[in-house]
């Protein structure tokens, strides 16, 4: 009897391992174009692309084919990371990701998280930089995703009319921002 079988669900980069039996040659075909004349080969790399039904011809004794297939599921964990823009020295940045189950934020200054958005606060320049986000999702797959955390620098001057004569009128002047107290 001709078989053909897999090693079940496996996650996008995997490898599928297809299996068959019953005869004494094999000619498989699938999606992508695939085609093999092992009895068992194995696809690496796996992408969603190479999902679906896979067909073997068995040559058996005597030089009869037979036909039989098997399907492949290939999972994904699609990920995404962004945040909530440039912050100020001493500001806070709200980290944001989506795809999955479970997550797992690094990132400078030794920052680890496992919330979905978890906030960086007193920022500096330690602090700003790439923060992946490692996500696992439901079907057990895990993707990766970044974003990077920027530092708002402000570059401010101030001055003035100085010197002036006694009773003069001093003016003082600034740039750099769009509100001011002095």
């Amino acid at each position: 009897s001709v078989t053909a079988g897999n090693n079940g669900a496996v996650c996008v980069g995997g490898s599928i391992v297809l299996t068959a039996s019953g005869g004494s040659s094999y000619a498989w075909a699938g999606p992508s174009g695939f085609t093999s004349s092992a009895q068992n080969p194995t696809r690496s790399n796996a992408t969603t692309a190479m999902a679906g039904t896979y067909t073997v011809t068995v040559t058996v004794a005597g030089g009869c084919t037979a036909t039989a297939t098997t399907t492949v599921t290939v999972n994904s964990a699609p990920a995404s990371a962004s945040n909530s823009g440039a912050a100020c020295a001493g500001g806070s940045v709200t980290l944001s990701a989506t795809g999955g189950g479970t997550y797992l934020w690094t990132g400078p200054n030794g920052f680890t998280s496992s919330a979905q958005n978890p906030s960086i606060t007193a920022l500096s320049a330690a602090k700003a930089g790439t923060y992946t986000v490692t996500v696992t999702a439901t079907n057990g797959c895990t993707a990766t995703a970044t974003t990077t955390v920027t530092l708002s620098t402000v570059s401010a001057t101030a001055g003035s009319n100085s010197p002036v004569s006694v009773g003069g009128t001093v003016n003082l002047t600034a740039t750099g921002g769009t509100t001011y107290a002095w």
